[in-house]
């Protein structure tokens, strides 16, 4: 469950257990409290300055709650304020001599006043912050005034109207935020067995399989249109499926010699990405290794290991291990040093739930019909978010370069979460489920082809470095 913060005023519109309305901050917060909030910001005007004893030791004796308080520099404020003990206090102008005609606290006026007060919350140990204007000089004073933090006043209606910048396509370009290159993509290709043959996917309307000798014409379009890597994904042979997925070591396998077959040709032109995972090549579809109906971690690693090291030989620029076994990053990560691949990129599928958005990758590869039960004992449960930012924490610490969110819209939080937690490159999978249902949506006309676009510019507002994605061969039209 998400923490629970509610803000107060003092004209807060909360019933007491008598069906009144809490014409009081204190009561009010009192309430929300006992109903289970985490923390409360009240916002302690002057019309309600005179606070009993008895309600400010009320707040103070609140345990494990945050208490924010929004005070103005009246002294009785101040006293009441202090009696409260909270975590933290901000100072918000008042009145006339407080504020200035952007709406923000007047601290060059005030700076001494100011001073005194802060000077009082921080002997009792209360972290401070004040109400500005968004101005270099206020934000200077504010830093002299040794406060904790500041809070931007950024104007109001009428003076301030936001739709001025959206007035026309040019001004709209001109504050844009988000954009979107082709160097934001990295393309999938599906491998098939045999010569000269490009084959449609049924679940995947506009994506196809491709013979080694044909990647060429699709690897040559992903270079033209500026897409920086193309991941490799193989339809294996049944008749080379069993149960340890050997044909994943085998240097003959669809990914090693398509490998083969780019980097003889492109050279690094392009960087090429590969699964380090046995579900395309095991007999029951699962990523590991199978022992008495279970999917064994440790053994499962040194299959991936040796997987790793194959394929890194062969000439791939990334591996992108989406297994989900623990300690897998750090194991392989060690192998690659020790076999002086040291500048071999991990991408790590930290954070890979076991979701529903899977099934036409899965029959993409030929997986699904074999595979038997779920995968819900190694991917991550789709209801935790805390989870996935332990999963990153381990593989960073292990060596991972990059992290990989998948799947990818349902999980923007996410996305959003890793980036701003650990600061290191993250990229998104809009999975196949995904890219089905809106390509579905748009053939039958539910919606229209922005959606598409709408839907990529989501990841990098959400703070995605990169996108898998199966529409990167069609980039150049969805940007046009």
């Amino acid at each position: 469950m998400k923490r629970l913060g509610v803000n107060i005023d003092h004209v807060a519109t909360l019933r007491n257990a008598r069906g009144e309305w809490h014409p009081d901050p204190i009561d009010a917060a009192l309430h929300v409290v006992k109903c289970g909030a985490d923390s409360v910001t009240i916002h302690l005007r002057e019309d309600r300055r005179h606070i009993k004893d008895k309600d400010a030791k009320s707040i103070c004796d609140l345990k494990k709650v945050l208490v924010n308080l929004e005070i103005s520099m009246n002294k009785d404020i101040i006293s009441n304020a202090l009696k409260m003990k909270p975590d933290y206090i901000c100072i918000v102008p008042e009145n006339r001599r407080e504020i200035t005609t952007e709406g923000g606290l007047d601290i060059k006026k005030n700076f001494g006043k100011l001073k005194t007060i802060i000077f009082k919350f921080k002997k009792a140990k209360i972290r401070t912050s004040l109400f500005i204007n968004p101005s270099l000089n206020d934000i200077k004073l504010a830093k002299l005034l040794k406060v904790d933090c500041v809070e931007i006043h950024t104007g109001k209606y009428p003076n301030l109207r936001l739709r001025r910048n959206r007035k026309e396509s040019w001004t709209r370009r001109l504050v844009q935020e988000n954009t979107l290159s082709p160097n934001d993509f990295i393309l999938p290709i599906f491998l098939i067995d045999g010569s000269n043959k490009k084959e449609s996917i049924s679940t995947m309307p506009g994506v196809f399989r491709y013979t080694i000798n044909r990647v060429s014409q699709i690897v040559d379009k992903a270079i033209k249109k500026g897409i920086p890597m193309v991941a490799l994904f193989p339809k294996t042979k049944n008749t080379l499926k069993n149960d340890l997925g050997t044909e994943s070591l085998n240097e003959n396998n669809l990914v090693c010699r398509a490998i083969l077959e780019i980097k003889k040709k492109y050279k690094n032109q392009i960087g090429i990405m590969c699964d380090v995972a046995l579900d395309p090549y095991t007999s029951h579809g699962h990523d590991g290794l199978i022992k008495s109906n279970q999917v064994i971690n440790d053994e499962t690693i040194e299959v991936l290991i040796n997987q790793s090291l194959l394929q890194a030989e062969m000439g791939c620029d990334v591996l992108a291990p989406s297994d989900m076994m623990d300690g897998r990053i750090g194991k392989i990560r060690k192998a690659l040093d020790n076999s002086n691949f040291k500048n071999t990129q991990i991408l790590s599928y930290a954070a890979k739930y076991a979701s529903s958005f899977y099934g036409p990758f899965r029959d993409a590869v030929g997986s699904k019909s074999s595979l038997k039960g779920d995968k819900k004992t190694y991917q991550m449960d789709f209801r935790n978010s805390d989870e996935a930012m332990r999963e990153v924490a381990l593989d960073i610490k292990e060596g991972a370069d990059m992290i990989m969110v998948k799947p990818g819209m349902p999980y923007l939080d996410i996305i959003k979460s890793i980036k701003e937690k650990f600061k290191i490159p993250v990229l998104a999978y809009q999975v196949s489920g995904e890219y089905s249902l809106l390509e579905t949506a748009i053939n039958k006309k539910l919606i229209q082809k922005n959606a598409v676009y709408e839907s990529l510019v989501s990841f990098k507002r959400s703070g995605a470095n990169a996108i898998v994605s199966y529409y990167a061969d069609r980039i150049d039209k969805i940007l046009e």
